[in-house]
């Protein structure tokens, strides 16, 4: 753990509340070394490896927190590196964190973005590495081991497992939603297409004799009452509405 980490500890009172998970992740880091946010194969440069903790625990919390979108294209997944929310992340925590951030690009690759906590051992992450090439400077070993990590481990398994369980959650409730309404779309298009669910209605209104006065109402035992009213009244205004809406009114699928 490192020692800034150790100084936060003392100084917080006991009814502080505690750091955050993904603070005390960063806060794992070595200072003065430039980290790559997106892991890749065969490297150690990463925050993973400055973490200690696994990408697949990492990741969604990572995303949770909108420091990397998902974009699938043709099936694969591309994470992209959210630089208004990583200033946001910077901002809120900089009393805690000191962060810099960095973008490298070689030979017209995209963009490799690297963090570092504290001042820079190096300008950039090309001079570092160079560095490493030259035996000038090698990444901190870590200790596994001891008990804080492994608590710190499972903390964020477990944070990753709950993030992943919400999220499946939703999409599940999404997807129930949208059943629901390609079901009432459906049951709207079937007995706008049946005419015999109308004929009985069909039949009324073409025997209907405008000019005849009195009329009776459609059960034949009331006499209709004729108005000279040029606007509907509030109760025959939710009828309309009610019935151009169960005819699908406003329903962009019958359009």
């Amino acid at each position: 753990m490192s020692g800034q980490f150790k100084n936060h500890d003392k100084r917080q009172r006991k009814d502080d509340p505690p750091l955050e998970l993904l603070p005390r992740l960063f806060d794992r880091m070595k200072r003065g070394v430039w980290f790559r946010v997106l892991p890749t194969e065969d490297t150690f440069d990463d925050i993973c490896d400055a973490m200690n903790q696994d990408w697949e625990d990492l990741l969604p919390l990572l995303i949770d927190h909108g420091l990397l979108a998902c974009d699938i294209r043709d099936d694969v997944k591309n994470y992209m590196f959210k630089i208004n929310t990583w200033e946001l992340f910077q901002t809120t925590h900089r009393e805690t964190l000191d962060m810099r951030r960095t973008p490298v690009r070689r030979d017209g690759a995209p963009r490799v973005w690297y963090i570092c906590l504290g001042n820079p051992d190096y300008n950039n992450p090309l001079h570092q590495e160079k560095a490493i090439k030259q035996k000038e400077f090698a990444y901190q070993e870590f200790d596994s081991s001891s008990p804080k990590d492994k608590l710190l481990a499972r903390e964020l398994r477990a944070k990753a497992k709950e993030i992943l369980l919400s999220n499946a959650t939703a999409r599940i409730k999404k997807a129930q939603e949208s059943k629901e309404k390609d079901e009432s779309r459906d049951k709207v298009l079937k007995q706008a297409s049946d005419p015999s669910e109308f004929k009985e209605a069909i039949a009324y209104a073409l025997a209907l004799d405008l000019e005849r006065e009195p009329r009776l109402d459609r059960a034949g035992v009331n006499e209709i009452e004729i108005h000279k009213r040029n606007q509907v009244n509030e109760q025959e205004r939710v009828m309309i509405l009610f019935t151009a809406k169960l005819w699908g009114w406003q329903d962009p699928s019958l359009t």
